[in-house]
């Protein structure tokens, strides 16, 4: 069932089918089930934030959309990537949905655990992982 919390990212800007899908969805205020459904073929899903344990899967969701230190929001194109980054982060952390790879482990060190105030920097975790481990643009602008 739908619910306030967002459950799938995808990330279309590694091929032109997929920035074509973007640049058609982003431009409609209400996009078809048709259009929609083509974000599956012509995107490529980003690690889910789904996981069996609601409550943190939401307490993920809640820390990467609400916390106000190096949010997400002040990514403005990138804003889902990163959040998308932080719910997987997270869930891979808090709730033990995956292992997190080396070099995902060795951003996170850097960015993810809290120091002290305004350690924790989503923007700089999420742009770590995009610089090094990952070959999937993080935006349809990137050349």
């Amino acid at each position: 069932g739908a619910d306030s919390y967002l459950r799938r990212n995808y990330n279309c800007s590694g091929s032109d089918k997929g920035k074509s899908t973007w640049e058609k969805l982003s431009g409609e205020d209400q996009p078809t089930k048709e259009d929609c459904a083509l974000i599956a073929d012509h995107c490529d899903v980003q690690p889910p934030p789904l996981q069996s344990n609601s409550t943190c899967d939401d307490d993920c969701y809640d820390f990467c959309w609400k916390t106000d230190v190096g949010d997400c929001a002040d990514f403005d194109d990138e804003n889902s990537f990163c959040v998308s980054l932080c719910q997987d982060y997270c869930l891979a952390k808090s709730c033990g949905a995956r292992e997190l790879t080396p070099c995902e482990q060795d951003c996170g060190d850097s960015y993810m655990t809290d120091k002290g105030p305004y350690s924790i920097d989503f923007v700089s975790y999420s742009m770590c992982i995009a610089n090094n481990c990952t070959s999937v643009p993080i935006s349809p602008y990137e050349e």
